[in-house]
């Protein structure tokens, strides 16, 4: 048995006496952050009242934000603003101080704006435009290079679960960082040693495969799973998947992937991917002696927080025994063993 861990997640291959879930899920709302004041510029007063919001886990959602009130100081000013909207193409306007000693100016560049201006010629843009940049954080609150405050409810998709700037996270990464930071696979580290130890205590899992990430944790298992049918004599090719599900995007954790549009730039995939409709017991036959491996999330996340039924993954463990197929539980996103 295997455990595939990443610094901060796991995916997990269960065996028959282990596959008794209990569901257990703390749904968090989105809140926006309330309208914070600009500094004022001389002789005017200006508001910005921006709403925004950090969505939530898995897909590549923009934040959203409505520009506030500008009110102006004097009713001439406020005059030759609006007469000046009137002039502009809607899709052109700028927010305008007025100062009594001299014409309309454009606001300068926030700091973020600034930044997001620079990262456009410099950075690729894996997630779409982003108009956010954050550059502290503590607890469950995030702050963005114009002072703002924002309740983070992204927790880096899935990985943050002790909040920002945790005191003892910390302390920890100081101490290491000033000992020994990287030395590779070739060679041991009391710290690898510890931790692997203490997930096979407690866990199911026989040893332990360190990760960079889950879609690595992923590839790794579908490595996994054709070298053990090589290994016995009896190579088996076909992998299942489920409907909604999301195992990551590189090569072969993207071909177990439902949603269409993250695959179709990259094809021709991983071939011999076949999904089935999830908490779908009857279609648990679909799993047959050609197969290789099941890869099963307990709980769905970019999918929609959706359970599996207890009942469902336990039929899908006595499916898989019977044809000789191996059970994946891919628990990136829920932290592994959280789910019974």
């Amino acid at each position: 048995q295997l455990c595939f861990a990443t610094p901060t997640r796991a995916l997990v291959a269960l065996p028959a006496e282990k596959c008794a879930p209990s569901m257990v899920l703390a749904a968090m709302p989105i809140a926006p952050s309330a309208p914070v004041a600009a500094q004022p510029a001389p002789t005017a007063t200006v508001t910005a009242g921006i709403a925004s919001h950090v969505a939530p886990a898995a897909q590549s959602a923009q934040p959203l934000s409505t520009p506030g009130a500008l009110t102006i100081g004097a009713a001439t000013a406020a005059g030759a603003v609006a007469a000046a909207r009137r002039r502009a193409p809607r899709a052109r306007r700028a927010a305008r101080i007025v100062r009594a000693d001299g014409p309309s100016t454009t606001s300068p560049q926030s700091a973020t704006q600034k930044l997001a201006t620079t990262a456009e010629s410099c950075l690729l843009n894996n997630y779409g435009k982003r108009s956010l940049a954050f550059v502290r954080g503590d607890g469950h609150k995030l702050y963005d290079a114009d002072g703002r405050e924002f309740l983070d409810f992204t927790a880096g998709i899935a990985v943050n679960c002790l909040g920002h700037s945790d005191p003892g996270w910390v302390e920890a990464v100081r101490k290491q960082a000033g000992m020994l930071v990287h030395t590779s696979n070739l060679y041991l580290n009391p710290e690898q040693v510890a931790l692997g130890e203490k997930l096979v205590k407690q866990s199911f899992a026989d040893k332990a495969f360190f990760c960079n990430s889950g879609t690595e944790a992923n590839e790794a298992a579908i490595k996994f799973a054709r070298k053990f049918h090589m290994s016995s004599g009896t190579p088996r090719e076909r992998f299942v998947s489920f409907e909604n599900a999301f195992h990551g995007r590189t090569m072969g954790s993207l071909a177990l992937t439902w949603k269409e549009g993250y695959k179709t730039p990259f094809q021709p995939l991983m071939p011999s991917a076949d999904f089935l409709p999830f908490n779908d017991v009857e279609a648990l036959s679909g799993i047959d002696e050609s197969t290789c491996a099941v890869f099963a999330e307990p709980m769905q996340g970019e999918g929609g927080v959706v359970p599996a039924d207890p009942a469902f993954l336990q039929a899908l463990r006595k499916r898989c025994d019977e044809v000789g197929a191996l059970l994946v539980f891919d628990e990136v996103q829920c932290g592994f063993g959280r789910t019974g």
